[in-house]
């Protein structure tokens, strides 16, 4: 029988160790796809309630905003769906002394459904939003300013 030296089974013990991570992260990920999918497939995606509130939200600021009465993006005109929009903070989500406003989702909207639609917030597409995060202008609006 050949006997292995201490290193040679520290180093194979680790790498035990580590296909052992692997297997479990990845059986995590592969499960956490798997409840999702059936919450989405009971529900039916969000509850009735949620989609109310959020529809009620960007018809009031689409309204302000753009003078439309259906919920559309601020900036290119995006009213495919309700699921392609989103709420974005104008001047950002600083809220002064170095605090943040962390609020999503159903919190944000009932908000400002609450506070009666206060400025500073308006309707984006997914696509604008993010373009404006990352580079801080629309491409739309740099169009425009060429």
């Amino acid at each position: 029988m050949v006997e292995k030296s201490k290193s040679e089974l520290s180093r194979i013990a680790k790498m035990a160790v580590r296909t052992r991570q692997l297997r479990l992260k990845k059986y995590k990920y592969v499960n956490a796809g798997k409840k999702g999918a059936r919450t989405r497939k009971i529900s039916g995606g969000h509850s009735q309630v949620n989609q109310e509130l959020k529809r009620e939200v960007f018809t009031a600021y689409s309204k302000k905003m753009s003078k439309s009465k259906i919920p559309c993006c601020n900036c290119c005109g995006e009213n495919t769906s309700l699921d392609f929009l989103c709420i974005d903070h104008i001047t950002g989500r600083k809220l002064g002394k170095g605090r943040v406003d962390t609020r999503r989702g159903k919190a944000l909207y009932s908000y400002l459904k609450n506070r009666n639609f206060p400025k500073g917030y308006q309707v984006l597409c997914w696509n604008c939003n993010t373009t404006k995060f990352v580079y801080l202008v629309c491409p739309h609006k740099r169009k425009k300013s060429r």
